[in-house]
């Protein structure tokens, strides 16, 4: 609403003078904004020498000549018109934030006409102090003022509660409907960013459409102009019960309380404010961590990085735990719904990104944890082909152990479920949709962790596809996937941080404090990477009896059993998965302990060389296959991340030894030194310049597909990856190409080997007499020892041959 107060003898006059420039004005505007909702204009097709954002064409053109219009015309007017001082009616009194600009002076009655803007209010209120009898020049110039503050000053007025903040301009959303946003000033930058918060891309996911795809089409639309000015409701989450440190600081330093809600399929769009270059902003769409349990876009103000590197940022929320990933094994309900919505998410990039002025061709999907496993996901389903351009993976991927859900007995958790809401097991599913959401979250978050599943089409007996089952959207094991070549061929960068475990291995529960003794590392060695791979290994034995007794279909390398199936990682199929096996745990903790541990004794050497030991099993040997994979085809980088955050206030949870846990590489890839709602966190300036390099980084990426390209003055080299020649960038104060990493070929090659030979299979005998023979000898056999003599030259030669140490 535009206040337009004129104070003078003839004020009534006046008013309805001004009144009737600002109706004529606004009314022009509406009908200019109706007529190109009418005939379909956009923001990006409009192209009339240069590229501009549409919607509203005031925001962009008529604002900047009308404010040049109005100050060239005050100062000419100034220096023409004779100065004099004004008539003695005493001036009305300025609030104190209020300062008053000479706008006019009358040659013949003496008087200065005054425009007084107060300096923290809307540029929309306008207050003209003592007018006096009019003329044509100052009645002119008073009509002028009017319309150009209240057609400009109305277009960028801030819709934020407590904000300084104007509107960014509305963009047309085809089949939807009109969407305002909000322009973010940055003043540490020098940008500003127009971000558009809380748009629909799927119906409300309630009522018969829970545990069903996102529906799409039609899509949600309305009257109207939507208010992007506010994000919506997070799905809701299913916590742990201690928060992630780097979660807990991006929860900290979000301005407002997030709400939770079913309905919460809604996305983000952020932007650099300005024209549309020719070729259009390039496009990142964000996935969001969390375990697939919890997390929520709103967390991710990508303002920062949309407006210092000119790209345009997406962040989506998708649904979570069992309202996402729940499945009953039929086609009623074959799961990984939430994957299903980051799809639809990434459909509507494809139909409306260009309205703000994104380009469909250069799309890149980037995630971390659970996010950067979607991207995993995504390169391998058939579903998301030609959806995006490139991809960039932090911190996660395809071939986690956990990337996949695969229960023990499915059916058992569905029995728990029928119990626990008091449903018939055979009408489980219409039941559940009718429990309320947050109950449902709760009991059904205790019996299972939720999560994507391989819902390949269930065959019947004589192998027919069942009826009404619809597209997978991942018809097979990850790793026979990409082992088959199924998969898209982006170009890729991907990797990881060196101490990712650090904050779960050593949290005061599992001690660690002051470092850890042999003994303590060898039991960790034990219970988290053997005993782990022993029961990944007798998982899926019991899956293959299942499946035998259910006439279900034996995938090449991954189960499935009725839509939930083996991920196909952990011992890349090396073992053989017979039913009477039993493997000889402690030669294989020998193994990896003789790897890591021979060469100190002391504690926290020990206790370092256990998390990066972790790391590198876990997620670096994983990320250097998938690597692997994509550089036969496509452009491939790697990183290890190892900065450490100099902020005390950042992870303030994070020990002096933790240089980069899970997620410390959060905050310099989204610019958090740079936010203003950050600015309480004692950032230094190497924080500041690591976040530059990154923020350079990622978007060098999604611009050129080659994070270290000269344009953006990004003075790094960075080569591809060769399989052949492992090398990884090593993200640190100052980045640099790391030495042939052995790490890999370690957990890829020769691992699997040690646990093929430690593994005995006797298929004759029961699993305790193979035992009791196996180890009657009082240890292991010929072929161990040969083993364990081959792992030993092996580590000794890549050491004496030039290989970095494995703690390097």
């Amino acid at each position: 609403m535009c206040n337009v107060i004129i104070y003078s003898r003839r004020i009534i006059f006046s008013r309805l003078i001004c009144l009737a420039a600002v109706t004529a004005a606004f009314r022009a505007k509406r009908l200019l904004l109706l007529l190109r909702r009418r005939v379909g204009l956009n923001a990006a097709s409009v192209q009339d020498g240069r590229a501009q954002l549409g919607g509203s064409r005031s925001a962009l053109g008529l604002c900047p000549v009308g404010r040049s219009f109005l100050f060239i015309l005050t100062f000419v007017v100034d220096v023409v018109v004779t100065h004099s001082p004004p008539r003695s009616a005493s001036p009305l009194p300025l609030h104190d934030n209020t300062r008053a600009i000479p706008f006019a002076v009358d040659r013949k009655q003496r008087t200065r006409v005054t425009i007084a803007t107060a300096v923290n209010t809307p540029p929309t209120t306008m207050v003209l102090l003592n007018p006096t009898r009019g003329n044509r020049i100052r009645g002119l110039l008073q009509l002028a003022a009017c319309a150009c503050v209240c057609v400009c000053g109305g277009q960028v007025q801030s819709q934020r509660a407590g904000g300084g903040n104007r509107d960014a301009p509305v963009v047309n959303i085809r089949r939807q409907g009109a969407v305002s946003g909000v322009e973010v000033p940055l003043n540490k930058i020098g940008h500003r960013a127009w971000t558009y918060l809380g748009i629909p891309f799927a119906k409300p996911p309630i009522g018969n459409l829970r545990f069903a795809p996102p529906e799409v089409d039609p899509p949600p639309a309305w009257s109207g102009v939507l208010a992007g000015n506010a994000h919506k409701p997070a799905c809701i989450p299913d916590p742990p019960v201690r928060p992630h440190p780097v979660h807990r600081l991006f929860a900290t330093i979000t301005p407002s309380p997030v709400k939770i809600s079913e309905d919460c399929l809604y996305l983000n769009v952020y932007r650099p404010e300005g024209v549309v270059p020719e070729e259009k902003f390039p496009v990142m769409v964000w996935f969001h961590p969390g375990d697939f349990h919890w997390g929520t876009p709103i967390y991710w103000d990508a303002s920062v990085l949309a407006a210092r590197h000119k790209v345009i940022v997406v962040t989506t929320a998708y649904r979570l735990n069992i309202l996402g990933f729940y499945t009953d094994n039929t086609a009623e309900a074959s799961g990984n719904w939430g994957l299903l919505d980051q799809a639809a998410a990434l459909d509507w990039v494809q139909r409306n990104i260009d309205s703000f002025g994104g380009s469909t061709q250069n799309v890149t999907v980037f995630g971390q944890g659970a996010g950067a496993v979607s991207v995993g996901l995504h390169l391998v389903s058939p579903m998301s082909r030609d959806k995006f351009n490139r991809a960039i993976s932090m911190s996660g991927n395809a071939l986690l152990r956990t990337a996949v859900t695969a229960p023990d007995d499915p059916e058992a958790v569905l029995d728990a479920l029928a119990d626990k809401f008091n449903c018939f097991r055979n009408t489980l599913t219409g039941c559940l949709r009718n429990v309320d959401a947050e109950a449902l979250v709760k009991g059904g978050g205790s019996l299972i962790r939720w999560g994507p599943v391989v819902d390949g089409p269930a065959l019947t007996g004589n192998g027919t596809a069942a009826a009404g089952r619809r597209e997978p959207f991942l018809p097979d094991a990850p790793a026979a996937l990409m082992d088959d070549g199924r998969f898209a061929a982006v170009p890729h960068m991907i990797g990881y941080n060196r101490m990712e475990d650090a904050f779960d291995s050593f949290d005061g529960v599992n001690g660690g404090g002051e470092g850890i003794t042999k003994d303590r590392f060898e039991a960790l060695v034990r219970e988290g990477v053997v005993e782990e791979d022993e029961d990944d290994r007798r998982a899926r034995q019991l899956r293959r009896l299942q499946q035998q007794q259910t006439t279900a279909t034996v995938a090449p390398t991954g189960e499935t059993v009725g839509g939930l199936s083996d991920g196909g990682g952990g011992l890349g199929g090396a073992i053989e998965d017979e039913a009477n096996c039993t493997l000889d745990v402690d030669f294989v903790v020998d193994t990896v302990v003789l790897r890591y541990a021979r060469q100190t004794d002391d504690p926290e050497t020990l206790r370092r060389n256990y998390v990066i030991m972790a790391a590198n099993k876990a997620y670096g040997a994983t990320g250097h296959r998938v690597a692997g994979y994509v550089s036969r085809l496509n452009a491939t980088y790697v990183y290890r991340y190892e900065y450490k955050l100099r902020a005390t206030k950042a992870l303030p949870a994070a020990a002096e030894w933790m240089d980069a846990p899970h997620g410390a590489e959060l905050p310099v890839v989204w610019g958090v030194p740079y936010w203003p709602s950050a600015s309480a966190i004692d950032w230094t300036a190497a924080d500041r310049r690591m976040s530059d390099t990154a923020m350079a980084l990622w978007t060098n990426f999604a611009r050129h597909a080659d994070p270290a390209h000269r344009s953006a003055g990004v003075n790094v080299r960075w080569d591809e990856y060769e399989p052949r020649n492992p090398r990884a960038m090593v993200l640190d104060k100052v980045p640099n190409m790391s030495l042939p990493d052995q790490e890999p070929e370690f957990w890829n090659e020769y691992y699997p080997k040690v646990l093929a030979v430690a593994l005995q299979c006797c298929a004759n005998r029961t699993a305790e007499s193979s035992a009791t023979a196996v180890f009657a000898a009082g240890g292991p056999g010929p072929a161990t020892l040969v083993a364990l003599v081959l792992v030993v030259l092996w580590t000794s030669s890549s050491l004496v041959a030039g290989w970095p140490s494995p703690m390097a």
